[in-house]
């Protein structure tokens, strides 16, 4: 056989080839155009979602510092309130202590003698101007009983005995605390 001369199949393999080739090149093209943009969207997603993020971190940052602010300020009221509850039971316990003096001192100017101040133990014959009653004296209180006076309630009777209203209350359980009259007897219990 001749060398010169190729059979017709021959010759167009090489042309075959380069056509597939060429599609092939083609095909990739194209997959790597549709890759790349593919790419480029996640990228543009990632970075959206990256300043969602940082967004977020912001605004959580801002609410703890504003729940941190809230519960100094919480704790400085908590602060103050605590130091008026103090106060006003100082204040409670000097217009109290104030008040038994006042009524003593009542009590003394309306008998004409002194009188024991409240608080003791034994009770006091006051006998006031005027006079009441049969001999012109008030009842007198055995130990362990308080003789009701004006402004006296179970509490005031319970601090100068040292003891609560609670106390006094279930000590006198026949007698209603809203309703004492002055010169009612009423039982004190002993200190604990």
């Amino acid at each position: 056989m001749d060398e010169g001369l190729s059979s017709p199949s021959e010759s167009k393999l090489p042309l075959i080839l380069a056509a597939v080739a060429l599609a092939a090149g083609i095909t990739g093209l194209l997959f790597g155009q549709s890759a790349r943009s593919k790419v480029s969207n996640l990228e543009k997603a990632a970075e959206t979602a990256t300043a969602q993020a940082a967004e977020a971190k912001s605004a959580l940052d801002s609410a703890n510092r504003n729940v941190e602010l809230r519960d100094r300020q919480i704790a400085e009221l908590q602060s103050d309130l605590s130091k008026l509850k103090q106060d006003t039971m100082a204040n409670f316990m000097k217009a109290d202590t104030w008040l038994n003096k006042l009524t003593d001192k009542v009590n003394e100017f309306s008998s004409g003698r002194p009188v024991r101040p409240s608080g003791n133990t034994g009770g006091t014959t006051v006998t006031p101007s005027g006079g009441t009653g049969n001999s012109g004296a008030t009842t007198v209180a055995a130990a362990g009983e308080h003789i009701v006076k004006q402004g006296e309630n179970f509490t005031v009777i319970g601090r100068q005995y040292g003891v609560s209203a609670r106390a006094v209350e279930d000590a006198n359980p026949g007698i209603d605390p809203t309703r004492l009259k002055i010169g009612q007897k009423i039982k004190v219990p002993s200190r604990q």
